[in-house]
């Protein structure tokens, strides 16, 4: 593999090399954030120069104790070979021949990054549902391999998820990957090892973010690296998969990486409360409150609110409020069951939007959901959807000035069938 290390060794912190059929070898080197994508060589590569590499390495990884071939399909590879991760793509799977090739540019330990001494003693004492989010490339897996080693430093038993097993840590460390399509296998034989720590790199699939869950509800400290473009988006990731009630007791910190640092903190409780702008002390419920952890400033809330779950900011509500547009006319739409869900034909006797209701502009109707869609300006306000005098159902718009119904829900059936057969008109009514 000297022809690989003589690549990677054109530029400085390359952090990738990357080989594909007809194009000229380029490397993606740099720093978090700051990456450039630049070619090494103006030779054009051919199918059979990348063939024989993809045999040289498939070799290497049979021969060679610190190499394992993680994925062998017919049409892709993945292999771990020391700290390169190998993937190789071949047509039809991928439209040209390509290897790509990643090695860590940087190791770390938690001493060498900005954080805060109240956020390390959190690590140390408290913290046990960890997520580390980040956008690909700021650096992520870095500080994971940092924490871990910090809690191996602290004489924890530690055991880690890869799939590839590309984290760089010591020989205290027993590195697994995913047993062939059962995480869940491997997450049975964990339990029985009593680690004090579990680090799981990368969650994306549904089944990943259930062991996560399980595992910790099980009593052990879990580690999970995920993408995300904002810090609450790693939260929301997990609301779509378990129980709102349960989010809080699975993570209780998140730590945002961003530029190869840590950018934000943030911790969750969960309160029985009235959500912040709800007047009706009686609307009070189970609340997440999402908070700065360096600060204890209140983020986000969130909640169940009839038939959704919403997540609310409460930090520069001015960035968050919109200006209100008067409505253009007072007109609503009929509403089709055609196919194409096409609302197009303007008229008085369904919809309303009078007094304190809403203009409703369009309703779709898809296969999984009804939406009605209302005039801008009107974002995360409550509202009640009613058909003559009767309330059908509560709702929050949606930023995109939508109220979208889960079709599989009793309301929204109840609804459709007030639709088809009701002479009383729909309005959106605010609460």
């Amino acid at each position: 593999m000297i022809e690989l290390e003589q690549m990677f060794d054109v530029f400085e912190n390359t952090m990738s090399l990357h080989l594909r059929e007809n194009l000229n070898p380029q490397v993606k080197h740099g720093n978090p954030g700051e990456w450039s994508l630049d070619p090494i060589s103006d030779d054009i590569l051919d199918r059979d120069y990348l063939e024989s590499l993809t045999q040289t390495i498939l070799e290497i990884a049979d021969e060679e104790a610190n190499a394992f071939i993680e994925d062998d399909q017919e049409l892709v590879q993945v292999i771990q070979l020391h700290n390169y991760r190998i993937v190789i793509t071949i047509p039809p799977f991928s439209d040209a021949y390509e290897i790509t090739i990643v090695r860590p540019t940087i190791q770390k330990k938690l001493s060498e990054y900005n954080i805060p001494e109240k956020l390390l003693q959190r690590l140390e004492d408290r913290a046990e549902g960890i997520l580390i989010a980040g956008a690909p490339g700021h650096g992520k897996s870095t500080f994971a391999a940092a924490l871990t080693n910090f809690y191996a430093d602290q004489q924890k038993i530690i055991k880690t998820i890869e799939k590839p097993r590309d984290l760089q840590l010591d020989d205290r460390i027993t590195q697994f990957t995913t047993l062939p399509e059962d995480v869940e296998k491997l997450a049975d034989v964990l339990l029985l090892m009593r680690p004090d720590y579990v680090i799981f790199d990368e969650i994306r699939k549904n089944l990943d973010f259930n062991v996560y869950t399980d595992m910790r509800l099980a009593g052990v400290g879990m580690v999970g690296v995920i993408h995300a473009t904002q810090p609450i988006d790693a939260i929301q990731r997990f609301v779509t998969r378990i129980e709102l009630g349960l989010i809080a007791n699975v993570i209780d910190t998140v730590i945002f990486i961003f530029n190869g640092d840590v950018e934000t903190v943030l911790s969750l409780k969960m309160l029985v409360k009235t959500p912040s702008g709800f007047n009706d002390q009686g609307l009070a419920r189970p609340v997440i409150e999402v908070r700065n952890f360096l600060n204890r400033k209140p983020l986000y809330e969130m909640f169940s609110f009839g038939e959704q779950i919403v997540v609310i900011p409460l930090t520069g509500n001015e960035e968050f409020k919109r200006k209100r547009k008067k409505p253009k006319d007072n007109r609503s739409y009929r509403h089709s069951r055609k196919k194409q869900n096409l609302f197009d034909l303007p008229m008085k006797s369904k919809f309303t939007s009078e007094g304190n209701n809403l203009p409703i502009l369009e309703i779709i109707e898809t296969r999984k959901h009804l939406i009605v869609k209302v005039e801008n300006g009107h974002e995360y306000e409550q509202i009640q959807l009613m058909i003559g005098p009767q309330i059908m159902l509560n709702a929050i718009i949606d930023p995109n000035g939508e109220i979208k119904l889960s079709r599989k829900k009793a309301t929204t059936k109840r609804l459709e069938r007030f639709l088809d057969r009701a002479e009383s008109p729909l309005t959106v009514r605010r609460v």
